[in-house]
């Protein structure tokens, strides 16, 4: 594999050369969780050439140049793909973690806005759910509906939530009931502290609602 790394200020551009005259475009370290996963990704080819990890992967050429380049979020089910090429689990684990942070910072968050949420608005209390949903998909693909199913089972949710509710609560269209809002957060694995915290933030939100209403 042939790489040649251009300065641009502090930002690198990276062109790989894989074979048969297919290039991956240059893409630019700027820094994001997005540029990090897919250098990796790039890393994970070694010396395949776009078609012969595409056809591994199972998916077409045109769909594997648009992981790879861009600023796209790639799915995570390719991202997978691509990492097992290596054969190295370890190497799976890692761009499994670079996926999550990307999607994280794809929803305009950071690791930290997980650890010490503040929504103050339903919108951002709706966009801080989908986060932990896809932090936590490392346990299972989680889903509105695998969620729905797991409440229904699991002992540490305080009752069920259906799909519906789930999709409304994703959504920010609506504000998520106290109960609603522990169960889903149960199931999808958020500590009890950090449950506590969004409770009481959702709280917040009901009484600025209850109030604007009188």
């Amino acid at each position: 594999m042939e790489r040649r790394v251009t300065m641009i200020g502090r930002k690198a551009a990276v062109r790989l050369q894989l074979g048969a005259g297919r290039r991956i475009t240059p893409l630019i370290d700027d820094g994001t969780a997005v540029a990090k996963l897919k250098l990796y990704l790039r890393d994970c080819l070694d010396h395949k050439t776009l078609r012969e990890a595409a056809y591994r992967c199972d998916v077409s050429v045109s769909t594997l140049s648009k992981a790879l380049n861009g600023t796209a979020l790639p799915n995570r089910k390719l991202v997978r793909q691509l990492a097992r090429l290596t054969g190295n689990k370890e190497t799976v684990a890692r761009a499994d973690t670079l996926w999550r942070l990307a999607a994280i910072e794809d929803l305009g968050l950071q690791p930290k806005d997980l650890i010490f949420p503040n929504p103050q608005t339903v919108a951002e209390l709706a966009t801080v759910l989908r986060a932990y949903l896809v932090d936590n998909n490392h346990r299972y693909e989680l889903t509105p509906d695998s969620v729905a199913m797991l409440s229904r089972h699991d002992k540490t949710a305080d009752g069920s939530v259906s799909t519906s509710t789930i999709n409304r609560m994703l959504s920010g269209k609506k504000l998520p009931s106290d109960k609603a809002l522990v169960a889903f957060l149960s199931v999808v694995g958020v500590n009890a502290t950090i449950r506590a915290k969004l409770l009481t933030a959702r709280n917040v939100l009901a009484e600025e609602r209850r109030q604007v209403a009188v």
